[in-house]
C-alpha cells in the first residue's frame, strides 16, 4: 500500500446532516462516546471513545469549525490531516482514522492513558531515573528524525506536545510543522520558552536548526524534572541553564546539550548529529526502571 492509499485509507466519509450532535456522529463512525474530555486545546476538544471495530479505547480531538473564523487555520488543519496521515513510526502518535462534513473534523489517534509529558513531570514526586530520561530523550529525538527524515519539521517541540504512551513518548500535534525545502521559514510558530532565539526575533530560520533548539530545551527539562515555563523568554532559559549546567545536567549529556542550544543557528547542531550522539549509543541505551 502506497503512501496515497495510506491516505485514502485512514479518511472516513461523514455523511450525516450539520446539525447532528457529537456523539451521533463519533457513533457513525463505529465509536461509543462517553462524555469523557480528556483534553482541551485553542480549537478543539479531545474525549474518550470506544472503538467497536477494535474492540479498545481511543482519544479522539474534535475540532468543531462553525466556531473558526480562521480560513488560514482550516488550510493548516488539512495540511497537518494529510502529513499525519502518513506518519508510521513507534515515537509519532498514530492517526487511526479522520472524518469531516461542513461542521465538524474528528481526528481518531492512538489512547495515551498517561497524558502529555508536561503533567507527567508536574505530578511525579520522584524524577525520571538518568537512564529513563535518557531513554525518553532518545524516543523524542527519533520521533523528530523521521519526520526529518520525510522532509518535515515540527515546529513546537515541548513536553505537552508528547505523549505518554506505556512508558514510551510519542510525539504529537503537527499544526506547526513545515516541509524542509532548504529555504528560511518567516512563518513563526511555537511556544514562549521553547522557541529558539532567532524564532523569538523574528528573524528568517531554519525550521530544523530551530526544532533542535526546542528539543535541547525538552531534554533539559527532562534530565532534571526542573519545568521551563512556556511564558519564559529563551534568553532567561539559557541564563538560568548556565548557572545549573553543572549541578543538574548529566554530564554524559553536556556536551549534547550544549551543541544544542547554541544561540547562534548556523553553529547549532542539525537533527542527524543529535540522533547519533554518543549518549545514546548502545551502552548507555538500557531499560528504564
Amino acid at each position: 500500500m502506497n503512501q496515497l492509499d495510506k491516505l485514502n485509507y485512514k479518511e472516513s466519509k461523514l455523511n450525516i446532516p450539520i446539525y447532528a450532535t457529537l456523539e451521533e456522529c463519533l457513533s457513525s463512525l463505529g465509536y461509543t462516546f462517553n462524555y469523557d474530555v480528556i483534553g482541551f486545546g485553542r480549537r478543539c476538544e479531545v474525549v474518550k471513545a470506544w472503538s467497536e471495530r477494535n474492540k479498545k479505547q481511543v482519544a479522539v480531538k474534535v475540532i468543531d469549525k462553525l466556531a473558526i473564523n480562521d480560513n488560514d487555520y482550516k488550510i493548516k488543519l488539512t495540511e497537518e490531516l494529510s502529513l499525519w496521515s502518513k506518519l508510521y513510526h513507534p515515537n509519532v502518535i498514530e492517526l487511526i482514522e479522520y472524518a469531516n462534513n461542513c461542521r465538524w473534523t474528528f481526528s481518531v489517534m492512538e489512547l495515551a492513558l498517561e497524558g502529555d509529558l508536561n503533567t507527567w513531570l508536574r505530578t511525579h514526586v520522584k524524577s525520571p531515573s538518568a537512564d529513563q530520561a535518557r531513554m525518553w530523550v532518545q524516543q523524542i529525538t527519533n520521533g523528530l528524525h523521521y519526520l526529518k527524515l520525510l522532509g518535515y519539521s515540527h515546529g513546537d517541540v515541548k513536553p505537552s506536545n508528547i505523549l505518554v504512551y506505556h512508558k514510551t513518548l510519542k510525539v504529537c500535534d503537527f499544526d506547526c510543522s513545515k516541509i524542509l525545502d532548504g529555504k528560511l521559514s518567516e512563518v513563526f510558530c511555537g511556544s514562549f520558552g521553547y522557541i529558539a532565539p532567532e524564532v523569538f526575533r523574528k528573524e528568517p530560520y531554519d525550521p530544523e536548526k530551530a526544532d533542535v533548539w526546542s528539543l535541547g530545551v525538552t531534554a533539559y527539562v527532562v534530565t532534571t524534572n526542573e519545568c521551563n515555563s512556556e511564558k519564559n523568554f529563551p534568553q532567561t532559559f539559557v541564563f538560568k541553564l548556565k548557572k545549573n549546567w553543572d549541578a543538574f545536567v548529566p554530564k554524559d549529556a553536556r556536551s549534547l546539550l550544549k551543541r544544542m542550544l547554541t544561540r547562534n543557528a548556523d553553529s547549532r547542531c542539525d537533527m542527524e548529529h543529535v540522533v547519533h550522539h554518543r549518549w545514546f549509543t548502545p551502552e548507555h541505551n538500557i531499560e528504564a526502571e
